[in-house]
């Protein structure tokens, strides 16, 4: 089941791998120039990569707020689920939660940072190293 409501894209039953996979796949043919970043691939990563694995979703989302990227998207589902940025040079940025514990309404709550990547415009997907938490 796939429901979309504005910016919003929740797929039933989806794993952390899937996620990205298919926002990344269902954007990469759709022109979204109103909305890419002014951040470029290398800001990005440079800002990612100071995020520490495990940070909750509000201060990780917060973190990058601050340097100038807001999510495009959201998909996923209660067990994980993943923001995305579209970026300067026609990237798209993902970063993947996961709950600390499984809400029983399903609801996409208490996240924690669990990776990053970098879709590029060919489809290769690179990883982002997060930092390790305390």
């Amino acid at each position: 089941m796939t429901t979309m409501t504005s910016s919003k894209i929740k797929i039933a039953g989806t794993s952390m791998v899937i996620v990205p996979a298919l926002y990344f796949a269902g954007c990469a043919s759709v022109p979204q120039e109103a909305s890419i970043s002014k951040i470029r691939k290398e800001r990005a990563v440079e800002l990612v990569s100071h995020l520490n694995y495990g940070m909750t979703e509000a201060n990780a989302l917060d973190f990058l707020k601050r340097d100038g990227l807001e999510p495009v998207g959201q998909a996923g589902d209660s067990f994980s689920w993943g923001d995305f940025y579209n970026l300067q040079n026609h990237c798209t940025l993902s970063i993947v939660f996961s709950p600390k514990q499984i809400s029983p309404d399903g609801a996409w709550i208490n996240g924690l940072l669990r990776e990053a990547s970098i879709r590029e415009k060919d489809g290769t997907i690179e990883p982002i190293s997060l930092t390790q938490g305390k």
